[in-house]
């Protein structure tokens, strides 16, 4: 019988061809930010090496990895701790942490992008932001902001176009 592996997202595995009652072989694939699980058959319950009687279809199955992050004052005291799923945006973790309103970097001192992601247990260092820093760190986590100002701006601009126009064909 044909055993066929669907790794869902993980590394590819080559269909297997087993004999009557025998068990499939269960290799273990990788997948980047996860840990394999085990394989599972279609109705759900995970395969334990039972022989195999008929065609069948295992489904890899996998629990994302977890990381801590480390927010460090300028003194490099622990500010707070979080745990993570991998892939989360540093800035996410700040949201979380409740420490989205300051700047970040990392042990040595250099500035980290706040969308970087989580891919790994990590330290980073909070520090005070300037006013502007302040301002630029709101238009850039709201962007309703930005854009809101953008429109405002080139409503102003037409205004002020048509009323220069409406002038100078009044002055003819």
């Amino acid at each position: 019988f044909t055993v066929t592996y669907n790794s869902t997202g993980g590394s590819s595995v080559n269909s297997e061809t087993v004999n009557w009652n025998t068990a499939a072989p269960t290799p273990t694939p990788t997948r980047t930010g996860y840990k394999f699980v085990g394989w599972f058959k279609s109705d759900g319950t995970k395969y334990e090496g039972e022989g195999i009687t008929e065609n069948t279809a295992l489904i890899a199955h996998w629990d994302i990895q977890m990381f801590t992050i480390t927010f460090m004052t300028a003194d490099h005291e622990v500010y707070t701790t979080l745990s993570v799923p991998y892939g989360t945006t540093l800035v996410n973790a700040m949201d979380e942490a409740q420490v989205a309103s300051y700047g970040v970097k990392d042990v040595s001192g250099y500035r980290v992008s706040k969308i970087s992601s989580i891919t790994e247990d990590t330290q980073v260092l909070i520090y005070e932001l300037t006013k502007m820093e302040k301002v630029g760190n709101f238009i850039g986590t709201h962007e309703w902001v930005l854009w809101t100002t953008v429109g405002m701006i080139a409503a102003l601009m037409i205004t002020a176009g048509v009323a220069i126009a409406v002038a100078v064909k009044r002055g003819q």
